[in-house]
């Protein structure tokens, strides 16, 4: 790394009046103190990201042509972090914007407020933008820097700016920035900007995982379809040289390799789950024959006594991913709560389901032992009354009578409250009744609705996380107070050698079964089946069996099996709300260290 050559700079970009207009434009969007962290580009539908990026463009303008002149912005937004909020940014490399053997693209970082370790300034590695040539492309499951954290903050360096300042980078530098911990919002502007005849080129991982593509686009791309999705409806270019890899970083910091099977070529960049645990067990069934679900035992334990369990899942960068894939295919117009299980639209359900598989699939696996998945979906809730979502069970999607059990990896896409529609959970009942569940198959007892909302514990979650829970748990939620969607994704997994199955009430004594697979999920809904079942032919006709509990009997029975966990538990000691995930990482390792 050259010190002449550093990849950064500092310079001053905005006087008084110029940020105040651009605070303007800021305090318009009306995110409010609470937000996490949200990226305009990524996070806003696409016609207001539009708007936002014209709009900064238009006051910017004359001022980057005498900072960066002969260079266009093709890409603008807002980053902001919410008071006391925000969480660090990983260490990361930007997208390869131009064809880097010719041109390079340059960004711009510049706060509207006074920025310093605590207050969630840039941090920068100095000449890390020379260390690997090659295309850095979209469509990762994990990006190439992200298994070299520990070593990016060994050799970075905190950039403290006043408001109005600005890092001028390279888009290749390594950089992240700190959490912001102080009890006020950190609002930025970021800008990249081109040469004025660079081409704008996208590089996309392809759907074999295992080869890139490259597009020539516009700001129209970024803008309306935003930075992590295949481009549609441009010309292909040539992928020049090798992409960049953590195989390649590490050589190039002297770290030798790190243990992947291909030490060349795009497959070390796709395989980024941890290494599953393989076992002989069987398949899981009721607790008292469990033999492990998740690979993690303190979480597996949690599992299987409480139901559910919460952990840290996916990083920003996903979660970003994950909200622009909605974005694009879904856009942020909806009412009442819209789970995608019931939307009538196949295609997209097709194209939806596919993305979740890409970005997620290999994550969920890595958590389970034997588990995978089979349904991908978001859910959307919409702010206002009509949001919420009753007291129920999930079907059967497996034939549990076997002691198979299937489970879903529900995953936060924003920070998930008390106002904007948290899931609750009655713990422990995912054990109290073997019941047939399907279309209109609900065990009379779940009529007791003031019992079991009595019972409700409330599962507040960061962005990224993920709430494990078997489909039997009790669950319901909230309507969405806020005046912003929330979003989640959920993954379900059923165990790798069990059938897919779907039950539907017959009459009043007995169900038919039928033997389905995934693309029956993709293509019925739930309120369709109501009006009859499915044109398939029933495999089983069996007897519908079940407790038929008072009242007073169900409260006492809960009130009796409620899971006691124990004073140690570390989520029932910290308000997960308002923990930042690096603090509860932080303090999660020193209890159990």
């Amino acid at each position: 790394m050259a010190d002449e050559d550093p990849g950064y700079r500092v310079v001053d970009v905005l006087d008084e009046d110029l940020r105040d207009r651009l605070r303007k434009l800021y305090d318009s969007l009306e995110l409010g103190r609470d937000h996490d962290f949200v990226a305009t580009s990524n996070d806003l539908p696409r016609p207001d990201a539009r708007r936002v990026h014209d709009e900064i463009v238009s006051l910017l303008g004359p001022h980057l042509e005498d900072l960066v002149p002969g260079h266009m912005p093709f890409l603008s937004g807002f980053i902001s972090k919410g008071a006391a909020a925000g969480g660090p940014t990983a260490f990361h490399q930007d997208l390869s914007y131009t064809d880097e053997r010719h041109h390079r693209a340059t960004l711009l970082w510049i706060p509207l407020v006074d920025v310093d370790e605590d207050s969630g300034a840039l941090q920068v590695v100095p000449g890390s933008h020379r260390l690997a040539d090659g295309p850095r492309p979209s469509g990762l499951s994990q990006l190439p820097t992200a298994g070299l954290q520990d070593e990016w903050s060994e050799c970075a360096i905190t950039v403290p700016l006043r408001a109005g300042q600005a890092v001028v980078y390279d888009a290749g530098l390594v950089h992240g920035a700190h959490t912001n911990r102080v009890d006020a919002i950190r609002p930025a502007v970021a800008v990249a900007l081109a040469p004025d005849d660079a081409e704008l080129v996208h590089v996309h991982v392809d759907p074999d995982g295992q080869s890139l593509s490259g597009y020539v686009v516009d700001v129209d791309f970024y803008m309306g379809q935003g930075l992590f999705h295949r481009p549609e409806g441009y010309d292909t270019t040539e992928v020049w040289g090798d992409p960049v890899t953590e195989q390649r970083l590490r050589r190039a910091l002297g770290l030798g390799t790190a243990p992947t099977p291909d030490d060349e070529g795009i497959q070390p960049l796709t395989a980024t789950s941890t290494a599953v645990h393989t076992t002989d067990a069987a398949p899981a069934g009721s607790s008292s024959d469990r033999r492990g679900i998740l690979v993690d035992p303190e979480r597996d334990a949690e599992l299987a006594r409480d139901g559910y369990t919460v952990m840290p899942f996916i990083d920003p960068g996903t979660v970003s991913e994950l909200r622009g894939i909605y974005a694009v295919h879904h856009g942020w117009s909806g009412e009442g709560f819209e789970p995608d299980l019931n939307n009538p639209d196949t295609e997209y359900r097709h194209r939806v389901s596919a993305e979740i598989a890409r970005v997620l699939e290999e994550r969920a696996s890595a958590l389970f032992v034997r588990h995978r998945p089979f349904l991908r979906v978001f859910l959307c809730k919409w702010p206002g009354e009509g949001s919420d979502l009753y007291i129920h069970r999930d079907w059967m999607y497996t034939d549990e009578r076997h002691g198979v059990r299937t489970f879903v990896v529900w995953v936060a896409l924003q920070d998930i409250t008390e106002h904007n529609g948290p899931l609750q959970v009655v713990p422990g009942t995912h054990l109290l009744d073997p019941m047939l569940r399907g279309t209109d198959l609900n065990a009379s007892w779940l009529a007791h609705q003031d019992v079991l909302a009595d019972r409700m514990v409330q599962v507040t979650a960061r962005a990224g996380d993920a709430l494990i829970f078997d489909n039997q748990l009790i669950h319901a939620s909230p309507p969405n107070h806020t005046d912003e969607p929330r979003l989640v994704t959920a993954v379900g997994m059923k165990d790798r050698d069990a059938p897919l199955v779907y039950f539907h009430r017959r009459d009043e004594a007995r169900a038919d079964r039928y033997d389905v697979d995934e693309e029956f999920f993709l293509t019925e809904t739930p309120g369709a089946l109501l009006q009859g079942p499915p044109d398939l032919e029933v495999a089983e006709t069996v007897s519908v069996t079940g407790r038929d509990l008072q009242a007073d009997e169900l409260a006492s029975i809960l009130d009796r099996s409620r899971p006691r966990r124990p004073a140690s538990r570390l989520m029932d000691r910290l308000p997960i709300d308002r923990l930042p995930i690096d603090r509860l990482r932080a303090r999660v390792h020193r209890v159990r260290g």
